[in-house]
């Protein structure tokens, strides 16, 4: 690995290759998120600020969910797995074929149907004056 940190004792040598990987483990996250969820889209669907915020807070908040869903995996798996030696695109995949699973039957229809409760009050309405007409 090359670098421009020269100091041995500033930068152990350790500590910036445990540094790369985690930078490549992001790296990696980010372009998984980009082909997998946007497909491999360079720009996304909104054109206001705050509508582009709303879509990347969605973008990310799947992928810590498709993420969160690896880790649960390889948890119930119970071998020597981890959860980045998983595919996110073959996770992604599985759950869209999955879906269809998890559809719900319809629902029957209600035996009481819902309207609106007729309020009754404790006086009588007011009266407009005969000569204010």
């Amino acid at each position: 690995m090359l670098t421009s940190l020269t100091d041995p004792n500033r930068y152990p040598g350790n500590d910036i290759s445990e540094l790369y990987r985690h930078r490549r483990e992001t790296e990696l996250g980010y372009r998984a998120a980009r082909q997998s969820m946007l497909d491999s889209r360079w720009t996304l669907r909104s054109r206001l600020p705050e509508l582009v915020r709303q879509e990347l807070w969605g973008v990310l908040l799947a992928y810590k969910l498709v993420r969160y869903q690896m880790v649960q995996m390889v948890f119930h798996l119970k071998g020597d797995d981890l959860p980045n030696q998983l595919s996110f695109s073959g996770a992604i995949s599985e759950i869209i074929r999955l879906a269809k699973w998890l559809i719900l039957p319809g629902r029957r229809e209600r035996s009481y149907p819902r309207e609106l409760r007729v309020k009754t009050r404790k006086y009588p309405d007011k009266k407009v004056a005969g000569h204010l007409k």
